[in-house]
């Protein structure tokens, strides 16, 4: 018998939202009800029968995201003077990496806003990601 399990779009939801949460502010997820509360410790008879975990405790893995494809991008000095958007959307609870190819030359890519979108890399949401030549 195989065991299927679908990941959680309020897990991440949970992990994006605290990962980007100001000062004061955190989100917590409950794996058990499968809910993630703002400022879940104002919630003084709100339990969890596993525990609350804070979002930025929690790792992309352990929400059990669904893996689907994406387009990449593939840099040349011919590109450089060009803007290319690619558009393309992927369902709740689900991640895709995305392949950039800076080999021949480099490459600048922009992820552009979305309140659900989470990016992990060292960059941010509408900032360029610059990534040298030859990688």
């Amino acid at each position: 018998m195989a065991a299927v399990h679908a990941g959680s779009s309020q897990c991440l939801y949970c992990r994006n939202q605290d990962l980007n949460a100001g000062f004061l502010v955190s989100y917590s997820y409950c794996e058990h009800q499968d809910v993630c509360l703002k400022d879940a410790w104002n919630y003084i008879r709100r339990d969890c029968l596993s525990t609350w975990k804070r979002g930025n405790e929690l790792t992309m893995d352990a929400c059990q995201p669904e893996v689907v494809s994406c387009p990449g991008f593939v840099s040349s000095p011919e590109k450089y003077q060009k803007y290319e958007n690619q558009t393309w959307s992927i369902a709740a609870g689900s991640k895709c990496t995305v392949s950039v190819d800076a080999t021949a030359g480099i490459a600048r890519v922009i992820f552009s806003s979305s309140l659900y979108l989470g990016i992990n890399f060292d960059a941010k949401i509408d900032e360029v990601i610059t990534i040298d030549s030859g990688i």
